[in-house]
């Protein structure tokens, strides 16, 4: 097992359901925690490489969307990506670091991506 119990990955999408095209963006969380034994397995197996038990990984793709030929489907094609991510052998000093995160920003040549869409009734 790579990590513990805990670790999570959330993914946002945000854009305007009552348009055909416009904004959009991505934006993803991950909370890694990672188990002990495969972090000391990994530490004998490789040697010199020390991975920190916690990580925070932050990315936010940006571009357009449109409605698909598709019935209820959106093709996203983003054309930009901010990253980072921090990491620490302790909770409190992994946060502690998020103020400091530095983001990299890449120009992305074409990332598109087609996300099926769930219709919600209102009463």
């Amino acid at each position: 097992m790579f990590f513990k119990e805990g670790s999570a990955h959330f993914s946002f999408i945000e854009w305007d359901s009552s348009k055909t095209s416009g904004f959009a963006q991505k934006i993803e969380y991950s909370f890694l925690q990672y188990d002990p034994e495969f972090l000391k397995k990994t530490e004998e197996g490789i040697g010199s490489i020390r991975w920190e038990t916690f990580k925070i990984s932050y990315r936010k793709k940006t571009g357009k969307f449109q409605t698909s030929k598709q019935p209820n489907t959106i093709e996203f094609n983003y054309n930009s990506l901010e990253s980072g991510e921090v990491s620490s052998n302790s909770p409190s000093l992994l946060l502690e670091s998020l103020k400091d995160l530095k983001l990299q920003e890449i120009v992305l040549q074409e990332f598109r991506e087609r996300t099926q869409t769930i219709r919600f009734r209102r009463n």
